[in-house]
């Protein structure tokens, strides 16, 4: 995962599991990882994809610790 912050690139290998509800639209994302050079990252939230595949809202907050 990549994030291109103003001054910086942060980048961080991750795991990311989606557990999708009945519907097959509704999905909760939870993500774990490292960030290269140090520090971690985790975070997550719900979103929704329509149709299956294209992501048609989401509230993903991912925090950062560096090192």
């Amino acid at each position: 995962m990549t994030f291109d912050l103003r001054d910086q690139t942060v980048r961080a290998r991750v795991k990311i599991v989606a557990k999708f509800a009945p519907d097959a639209y509704h999905a909760v994302q939870r993500l774990r990882g490292t960030v290269i050079g140090g520090g971690s990252i985790t975070g997550g939230g719900p979103y929704v994809e329509r149709p299956a595949g294209r992501v048609a809202s989401s509230n993903l907050r991912y925090t950062l610790t560096l090192r």
